[in-house]
């Protein structure tokens, strides 16, 4: 670091008078911020003024204590201009808003361009949305006299003019792989001592020993951010394929300490679940409980006085008076403090919020609803771990879809008091979701196939009424197709049939004889058909007439009959009245002569029949009342796991001529088509396991045509690839499942398990192209196996928000790895063993892999930035692990 020189007295006033000068500046309009949206459009010419005045007389008075006293910090964002035909884009980065190069038309241009010192250091984060080709970050306007890009993502390539008697343009480069959708720090420091040095989020990855030959000449100088200058004839090219924030230029080279300091001090967090985009500390004084009570007041009606958010609010600063006032605004309100105006820019991201902690004053600021919300959620977990630390906070989720799944299999009507494990209730859900920053629930009620019962539709209603109260929207889940048993239950015809074939019956006078088989299904596709001994096909009514049997449905199946999966379909009773076949005396029929009968029968199984017209008509009248009572963006009719028909095939759709893949094409398309006759802008939702032979199936990887049916599906529907694994080793398959869709032209929802790891594998790939795909997000899937306290919820609420915000990816792994494997503190030994008898190797291998690198990230990072996960005992816990799968083996 630059030695700075002696101290004295006189050096000691001029700094005071420096701050003091600084200060008043700031009150009077202007706070200085070197992040993205550090130049706020916003900010008043008086302020500029002030400031520049107060800038310049600190310049000289510091100037005074010695050329060495002084470490400039050139804000490169400063003073920049944007071609008037190429607009950059101002959008949400690493800190605030930076630029948006990678949907913008053009670069930055820097004015006046920054020559680079003799010693300096150039710190700069980046975020890389598509990996393809050169990507650069600076450039000169004159060639290559400096030239900074990174190639494919995986390389990094640095270009300057050296310091030689004869300059010349030398290239650096070294590979460095970065993931998609993460934002990176890179540092280069250089100086004639140490040479030049760069570091990708504080550590040193490349050094140049210090040589005229690998040091920058004095006429290198940074002209352009976001592509390289072609020559300085605004001939741009390699637009930097991403975001680029905080571009800072120091007059001095950092020390190595210094740099990862700064790393560490960039990924500061507080103790809240999701963690934040951004936290900054505005000094370490927390703010205690003072008894105080704090007034809440409102610039803005986007949440009302009884918002559930608002009477949360008045609970939590009840619980903890800390005196001073709470305000909610939104961004265009004109009583916002200028720090917080930097900060929004006039707007926000949907669904984000500022969040402003001082001793006399909190804000919370943001332009919906769902963001004012989302904000009141932090600042209530904040108050709950007091003391109250004194930040700004700058926070919006990544993906815009986050919903978790509740599943139900009571008998309509259901009900907010619903169970659905243990004490665990759908009201308690909700707001365990809203907690999580969830802005969906998707509800797997079977009351969707009944709502024209006026007491299933009241019950429905309630229960997203409720939802709306916590800010989730509800995503109806109509189990279709596959196991189907509210619809199944509504009308018992909708189901597949199995066929009895030429039946013999003897018909003695007018006897009715009974038909051997119960659960006769009658309907156009089904009809009974009676021929006589050589095959003339006999008349009803005229030859013969059919006596009714029964067919009764229960909800429940009597507890000693042990089905495997009663929750996929009703109870066919066993007992209900056959049907019969009576012969009519003037007919055909000779009175004891024999007759063949073909008929079906319901088979019990889990699927309804795609062909029956009385599914049809089911299914479209719930399609139909979902749409108009819910008015949802999304109805999932899930169709994963079709069963049957196996084989032989029924008449209800045994005469379609379709194989299995075709069919349920056919179904997808069919009831999509239908959907949009009602609303054009409504989404359906399709597991795709059916047409996809890389996900987890029971027999179904055989059907031939399945490519070719998948690329017939109607592109509108939004197909739901499902991954469930909870260890690393197989998540390769979320990507050829997801792209297999993105690249047939559907929307995709990925769909992952409650286990944490498989909540990390799906985030962490998921950030790498939910901006250039279409994919929105993915759904926490939690069937039987809802814990409330599991770290699965943690890990989906940070990876539904914000994945690339999680800056221990190791450690993160081996915590959540090891909880799937049930290792806690609190584990016995012998509760452990038992648990965990089936390790296999190559996971103990992982283990122990993680354990070492998870040991470094936190040797050389904040360790504060996850303290609300449990990162304590690890090694303790994998030499449990071990341990145990020693003893059983």
């Amino acid at each position: 670091m630059t030695q700075r020189a002696p101290f004295t007295w006189f050096h000691f006033i001029l700094a005071v008078l420096a701050h003091l000068l600084l200060s008043t500046a700031r009150e009077n309009g202007v706070r200085q911020w070197n992040v993205g949206g550090a130049v706020a459009s916003s900010r008043c010419a008086r302020g500029m003024h002030v400031m520049q005045l107060c800038q310049a007389i600190v310049i000289v008075l510091l100037a005074a204590c010695g050329p060495s006293a002084y470490a400039e910090i050139m804000d490169l964002e400063k003073n920049y201009v944007a071609l008037p035909d190429r607009p950059v884009l101002r959008a949400p980065a690493r800190f605030a808003k930076g630029w948006d190069f990678y949907n913008s038309e053009g670069p930055v241009i820097l004015k006046p361009a920054q020559a680079l010192p003799q010693s300096f250091t150039l710190e700069v984060w980046v975020r890389v949305d598509d990996p393809a080709g050169d990507s650069t970050v600076f450039s000169s306007h004159a060639w290559r006299r400096f030239l900074l890009t990174l190639s494919d993502a995986s390389r990094v390539s640095l270009s300057f003019l050296n310091q030689t008697d004869e300059p010349s343009v030398v290239t650096y480069d070294f590979g460095y792989e970065f993931v998609i959708g993460r934002w990176y720090q890179i540092t280069i420091t250089s100086d004639v001592s140490h040479g030049m040095l760069v570091y990708i989020n504080g550590k040193p990855v490349y050094h140049l020993a210090a040589s005229p030959e690998s040091l920058p000449s004095p006429q290198s100088d940074l002209s352009v951010v976001g592509a390289y200058s072609f020559n300085g004839e605004g001939v741009f090219e390699n637009r930097f394929k991403g975001a680029i924030d905080r571009p800072i230029l120091l007059d001095h080279a950092l020390p190595e300490h210094s740099v990862l300091e700064r790393y560490q001090e960039a990924n500061r967090t507080v103790p809240v679940v999701p963690l934040p985009v951004q936290v900054w500390f505005v000094n370490d004084r927390p703010i205690s409980a003072t008894g105080v009570s704090t007034k809440i007041s409102r610039s803005t009606e986007l949440l009302s006085a009884d918002d559930v958010g608002m009477v949360k609010l008045a609970e939590a600063v009840d619980a903890h008076p800390i005196g001073g006032q709470i305000v909610l605004s939104d961004s265009h309100s004109n009583q916002l403090p200028n720090h917080i105006r930097d900060l929004v820019e006039d707007s926000l991201p949907a669904e984000g919020y500022v969040l402003s902690i001082r001793p006399e004053r909190i804000d919370i600021v943001a332009d919906d609803a769902r963001g004012l919300f989302y904000g009141i959620n932090t600042l209530t977990q904040l108050l709950a771990k007091s003391p109250l630390q004194q930040v700004d906070i700058y926070d919006y989720p990544e993906f815009r879809y986050r919903a978790g799944l509740y599943v139900s299999n009571s008998e309509p009507p259901s009900g907010l008091n619903n169970k659905y494990s243990g004490d665990m209730t759908l009201r308690g859900t909700i707001q365990d979701f809203s907690n999580m920053r969830c802005n969906a629930i998707m509800l797997r009620l079977h009351d969707f196939a009944a709502m024209d019962d006026p007491k299933v539709a009241e019950s429905v209603m309630s229960i997203v009424e409720y939802a709306r109260q916590y800010h989730l929207e509800v995503i109806p889940y109509l189990q279709c197709y596959g196991h189907s048993k509210g619809i199944l239950w509504k009308d018992i015809l909708a189901g597949h049939t199995k066929t009895i074939g030429d039946e013999a019956v003897v018909l003695i006078g007018d006897k009715p004889c009974s038909l051997q088989h119960n659960n006769v299904i009658i309907t156009d596709n089904t009809p009974i058909l009676v021929r006589s001994e050589n095959g003339t096909l006999l008349v009803e009514g005229e030859d013969y007439e059919i006596i009714p049997g029964q067919l009764l449905v229960d909800w429940n199946f009597p507890a000693d009959l042990h089905v495997k999966n009663p929750w996929t379909r009703p109870y066919i009773r066993e007992d209900n009245k056959p049907f019969a076949i009576r012969r009519l005396p003037n007919g055909a029929i000779p009175s004891g002569e024999m007759i063949r009968v073909t008929y079906d029968v319901a088979t019990g199984g889990p699927g309804y029949c795609p062909y029956s017209p009385s599914t049809r008509a089911q299914v479209e009248r719930a399609i139909a009342l979902m749409i108009k009572m819910i008015d949802p963006e999304y109805i999932n009719l899930a169709m994963d796991e079709v069963w049957e028909p196996w084989s032989p095939q029924g008449r209800c759709c045994g005469d379609v001529g379709l194989s299995r893949a075709e069919r349920f094409k056919d179904e997808v398309n069919r009831t999509l088509a239908f959907a949009k006759t009602i609303n054009p802008d409504i989404k359906l939702m399709y597991y795709s396991d059916m047409l996809d032979a890389n996900q987890t199936q029971v027999g179904h990887t055989t059907w031939p045509d399945i490519d070719v049916q998948a690329s017939e599906l109607d592109i509108r529907a939004v197909m739901m690839p499902w991954y469930y694994r909870e260890d690393m080793a197989d998540r390769w398959r979320i990507r050829q499942s997801v792209e297999k869709y993105l690249d047939l032209g559907h929307p995709v929802i990925g769909t992952a398990s409650h286990y944490p790891l498989n909540q990390f594998s799906w985030g962490q790939y998921l950030m790498t192209i939910h901006r250039r795909m279409a994919v929105d997000g993915f759904t926490l899937t939690t069937w039987a196996h809802r814990r409330p306290a599991s770290m699965g919820y943690a890990a989906y609420a940070q990876n539904a928000w914000s994945p690339a915000r999680m800056p221990f990816d190791k450690l993160v792994e081996l915590r959540i790895e090891l909880n799937g494997l049930a290792a806690t503190a609190e584990t016995s030994e012998l509760e452990f063993r038992l648990s965990n008898n089936r390790i296999p190797e190559y996971q103990l291998d992982r283990l122990r892999s993680l354990l070492v690198a998870a040991q470094l990230e936190l040797d050389t990072t904040d360790q504060r930035a996850l303290s609300e996960l449990d990162m304590t005992g690890l090694p303790e816990l994998l030499d449990a692990v071990t341990y145990a799968k020693q003893l059983l083996e």
